[in-house]
C-alpha cells in the first residue's frame, strides 16, 4: 500500500486518541456559597448544619432500663464527646444578673430538658437555704429571746416556702450535652426577683406595723392582757417577712428591707405587756385549793400575774373539775375518772376567748378515797396541760407551765 494510502488511517487513529480539551467547573451562585460557608462552620463548632432534619441515632440503654431510650438528635450525638461551657461546673460566674444552677439528667431518660431545669431548681433552692441560714443573724438574737418567741423550725419551713416562691421567675439561659447528659443552666433575675418581692415584704411590715399601733392603743387604755395578745399577734408576720426579706437580700445585695420590728422585740414587748395584767382563777367545786394554787403557779411561770381575788383583774380562767362516779373493777378498788376543762373570758372588754380540757384517774380502797385521788391528780398534771394548750390557742407569749 503506498503512503498516500495509509495516511487517513493515522489520521483516524489521530483523532480517536486525542484528549478531550480541558473544561472548567461551572462558578457557585451566592447563594451555594453562603450554604456552603455555613455548613463548614457548623461543623467547625459541632453542630448540625443548617436546616438539618434531625435523625434519630440509637442511644446507649440505661443500666436496667425498663424501655429503650428514647432516640437521640444529631446534635445531641455530636455533643456526647465535646466539652460543655465553663458554666457546666462555675454558674455562678455566668453573669452578675442571674443567681444560676445547674441540673443534669441522662440523654436517655424520658423529657432529659425537663428534668435537668427541674434539679437546676432545686439547686438554686438549696443555695438560697444555705445562705439565709448561714447570713441571718437573727438566728442567734432570736434564740435568746425564749422558745415561746423563736420557732426555729417555724423559721425554717419560712426560708423553704419564700425560697420556692422566689423561683417564679426562672429562666432557662442555656444548654448543653456531654458524655451521654444534658445539662441546663437556670437563672432567676436578681433585680425583677427583689422588685416583686420587696412589695410582699413591705406589705408584710404595713401589717406588723398595724397589729403594733392596735396593740399600743389596748395598752394605754389599761389592757394589758389584750395588748400582749395583738403583739404576739404580729410575731408569725415578723418572722416571715424576715425569712423573705433575707432570702431577697441574698439574691439582690442591693435591695434593702422595709424597717419592721423583729421577732425578739416583738417577744419583749408582749412579755412586758403581759407582766402588767392580773388574771382572776375561778375553781369549781368552790375551795378546791391544790387546784387553784397549780393553776396559779402554772399562769405565773406563763408570765401573767394571777391570784383567786384580785383587784382590776382583765381577764378570769374559770377551771371547772368534775369527777364521775368511782367504779369497782375489782375487790377492794375503786376508779374514779376526773376530767378538767378551763375558759377564759374578759372583764368588760372584747377579746379572744379560748377553753381546753384534760382527764386523770384516781384510785383508791373506798369511793371516796379513788374521787379524791381523782381530783389531786388534776391538779398535778393535766391542770398544767390544759391551761398550757388554753394561752397556746390564744396565742399569749412568753414561757410555759411546762
Amino acid at each position: 500500500m503506498s503512503k498516500l494510502a495509509r495516511w487517513p488511517l493515522f489520521a483516524l487513529a489521530a483523532c480517536a486518541t486525542a484528549p478531550p480539551a480541558a473544561t472548567r467547573p461551572a462558578a457557585l451562585s451566592p447563594a451555594e456559597q453562603a450554604r456552603v460557608e455555613a455548613d463548614a462552620q457548623a461543623a467547625f463548632e459541632g453542630r448540625p448544619p443548617p436546616g438539618a432534619e434531625e435523625v434519630p441515632v440509637p442511644a446507649a440503654a440505661p443500666p436496667n432500663a425498663a424501655a429503650p431510650a428514647r432516640p437521640v438528635t444529631p446534635a445531641e450525638a455530636a455533643a456526647q464527646a465535646g466539652p460543655c461551657p465553663a458554666w457546666r461546673d462555675h454558674p455562678e460566674g455566668v453573669s452578675p444578673r442571674y443567681l444560676a444552677g445547674v441540673g443534669a439528667a441522662s440523654l436517655g431518660d424520658r423529657d432529659p430538658l425537663a428534668q435537668a431545669q427541674r434539679r437546676a431548681l432545686a439547686e438554686i433552692a438549696r443555695q438560697l437555704v444555705v445562705h439565709v441560714k448561714a447570713t441571718d443573724v437573727t438566728l442567734e438574737e432570736a434564740g435568746a429571746a425564749g422558745p415561746a418567741s423563736w420557732d426555729r423550725q417555724g423559721y425554717d419551713s419560712d426560708v423553704v416556702t419564700e425560697t420556692d416562691l422566689t423561683l417564679e421567675g426562672a429562666k432557662l439561659l442555656a444548654t448543653c450535652a456531654q458524655d451521654g447528659t444534658e445539662y441546663a443552666l437556670v437563672g432567676v433575675d436578681r433585680t425583677e426577683l427583689a422588685r416583686r418581692r420587696g412589695a410582699e415584704v413591705a406589705r408584710l411590715a404595713d401589717q406588723i406595723e398595724a397589729e403594733v399601733r392596735k396593740a399600743d392603743l389596748a395598752l394605754r387604755a389599761g389592757r394589758h392582757l389584750y395588748a400582749a395578745l395583738l403583739t404576739s399577734s404580729a410575731i408569725p408576720l415578723a418572722r416571715k417577712a424576715r425569712a423573705r426579706a433575707r432570702a431577697v437580700e441574698v439574691i439582690d445585695p442591693g435591695w434593702r428591707a422595709p424597717s419592721f420590728p423583729g421577732v425578739t422585740r416583738l417577744s419583749r414587748k408582749a412579755r412586758d405587756a403581759a407582766a402588767l395584767g392580773v388574771v382572776r382563777v375561778e375553781v369549781a367545786p368552790a375551795g378546791d385549793e391544790p387546784l387553784a394554787r397549780a393553776a396559779i403557779a402554772c399562769l405565773a411561770r406563763a408570765g401573767l400575774p394571777a391570784s383567786v381575788s384580785p383587784s382590776g383583774a382583765e381577764a378570769t380562767v374559770k377551771l371547772d373539775a368534775r369527777v364521775a362516779a368511782a367504779e369497782q373493777p375489782f375487790p377492794g378498788l375503786y376508779v374514779a375518772t376526773g376530767k378538767l376543762s378551763a375558759l377564759l373570758s374578759w372583764e368588760g372588754a372584747q377579746g379572744p376567748s379560748g377553753a381546753a380540757s384534760g382527764e386523770a384517774k384516781g384510785g383508791g380502797a373506798t369511793p371516796d378515797a379513788a374521787r379524791a385521788d381523782a381530783l389531786a391528780r388534776l391538779a398535778a398534771e393535766p391542770a398544767a396541760d390544759v391551761i398550757d394548750r388554753l394561752l397556746g390557742e390564744l396565742g399569749f407569749p412568753g414561757p410555759r407551765c411546762k
